[in-house]
């Protein structure tokens, strides 16, 4: 089993879980005294634990390996315009699952997303949740914002998917990438006029039309094949 804890910076032989990951692994994982637990912080930091106390309030862990792992070489960004729903969840999990490093929130000018900060919030804890699931060591940093410019920066490349337009490349330097994904409405024309004067690449996916939470993992994964998918 495998859990995300959220500080594991001590140095002590054994620690005590908060109540709501001590009930998710002893009630919905069902987990009993003796049985090993995975442990990593999404900074790189990784316990491995035993289980000596299994209480759904607070079930006490006995530390028998600590290990770091390296984070990663080149940066891989996703600027997605908030969707509503599941289509959210889907999108940002398996953009985890792919090896995002950062994960920015837009509200883009036709985004229809209501409660945006509770949304977010509950997204962080999907890619959480994907993290535990996949093997994923580093959290990815969310954030929320409405600046579309605040939302590109940072990133060596920045490619935005846009109908009709060339398709990305099969080789992108290996290096700080960004890929932007508009609302489900599109880009508006402010935001393509700005985009264009930050000189920003357009490309796109095909002549088929990808739904937005389709259109980041398609993209994501070409980049990550096209690296060979190393870390």
């Amino acid at each position: 089993m495998r859990l995300y804890v959220a500080d594991l910076d001590g140095q002590a032989d054994s620690l005590t879980l908060d109540s709501d990951r001590s009930h998710y692994l002893c009630r919905v994982r069902r987990a009993n005294e003796g049985d090993r637990v995975a442990l990593f912080d999404g900074r790189g930091n990784l316990l491995t634990a035993s289980i000596t106390n299994a209480d759904k309030r607070a079930t006490e862990l006995a530390v028998t390996e600590r290990t770091t792992t390296p984070g990663p070489k080149v940066r891989l960004g996703l600027a997605l315009a908030l969707i509503s729903g599941d289509a959210a969840d889907r999108a940002v999990q398996k953009s985890v699952e792919l090896g995002v490093t950062d994960i920015r929130l837009m509200l883009g000018r036709r985004s229809n997303v209501k409660h945006a900060r509770k949304r977010a919030s509950h997204l962080q804890r999907v890619a959480i949740s994907a993290c535990e699931q996949c093997g994923q060591d580093y959290l990815p940093d969310i954030s929320l914002t409405e600046s579309l410019g605040a939302a590109t920066e940072g990133f060596e490349q920045v490619y935005c998917l846009h109908p009709e337009q060339p398709p990305l490349p099969a080789q992108i330097p290996r290096t700080d990438t960004l890929v932007c994904i508009g609302p489900e409405g599109g880009w508006s024309a402010s935001e393509i006029d700005f985009l264009e004067a930050r000189n920003v690449r357009f490309a796109g996916l095909g002549h088929l039309i990808l739904r937005a939470e389709t259109a980041p993992l398609a993209a994501l994964a070409a980049i990550r094949s096209g690296w060979g998918w190393e870390r």
